[in-house]
């Protein structure tokens, strides 16, 4: 007599879950306003689902993918479409050009470690990502920052939550839900500018101070650097950790006392 077949899911060991969701996957490539003359990155490619949506708009694709099987899958099926490269290489490592976008539905467990690649270098900024990544992970970076790390991404990049996607939109369904984080660059800093804002946001992290005027004072002047904060929107006799980290960076890029 044939085994009955078990009605329990498969175990998914390897972590990951390929985005099934046509309306979702619609939402991903809409947030991104991807142009013909876009490059783009989908890192964790996997079969390919939004490599093909990305190749669609007619911008030059790059999908990464660290699974040979999965690399051999994506050769097979883009085999002939000069819009699309394939590269076989871990998604933490491989590097991006500042200037291409980043769509992709990526690993959760590797999204600390990507975000953190794509945000933390200093100098021009990236022209913009939109991930799907898992939900409390997004809010917290669309969130107030909790570190001096997590502040320093805020302060030069609008980060936010543009969408829920519920854990049916994969395959396998993950634990819990994901949600589309959309990453965009905010105004330039100099390199001195830049300097300035670490110096700032680890006093503003360390604890030291009260207000947030003191703080601005010693990187601004007693005048200037309250007033700064105040065009920023920001309250002076507010905590420092209160006030948003875009702010911080306009007291850096201020003038000096």
């Amino acid at each position: 007599m044939p085994a009955r077949a078990s009605s329990r899911p498969r175990a998914n060991h390897s972590g990951i879950h390929h985005l099934q969701s046509s309306a979702v996957l619609r939402a991903l490539v809409r947030s991104a306003a991807i142009e013909p003359t876009d490059r783009v990155y989908d890192l964790g490619a996997g079969p390919g689902t939004i490599t093909a949506a990305l190749a669609r708009t007619g911008a030059q694709v790059v999908a990464v993918e660290r699974d040979p099987r999965f690399a051999r899958e994506l050769r097979r099926r883009f085999d002939g479409d000069a819009r699309v490269r394939v590269v076989e290489a871990d998604l933490r490592t491989v590097a991006v050009p500042r200037d291409a976008r980043v769509v992709a539905s990526i690993p959760f467990a590797t999204s600390s470690a990507l975000v953190a690649r794509l945000l933390d270098p200093p100098g021009r900024p990236r022209v913009g990502a939109d991930l799907i990544v898992e939900h409390g992970f997004a809010r917290r970076l669309a969130g107030r920052p909790r570190s001096e790390r997590s502040a320093w991404w805020a302060a030069r990049y609008e980060l936010r939550v543009a969408r829920t996607v519920g854990r049916r939109a994969f395959a396998p369904a993950p634990a819990v839900d994901a949600a589309l984080l959309r990453i965009r660059p905010r105004e330039p800093l100099t390199a001195d500018a830049e300097r300035r804002l670490r110096a700032l946001l680890r006093i503003v992290y360390g604890g030291r101070h009260a207000r947030a005027g003191t703080v601005a004072r010693r990187f601004a002047g007693r005048t200037a650097g309250p007033a700064l904060l105040r065009a920023a929107g920001a309250d002076p006799a507010a905590h420092p950790l209160a006030v948003a980290p875009h702010a911080w960076a306009a007291v850096a890029a201020g003038p000096r006392p």
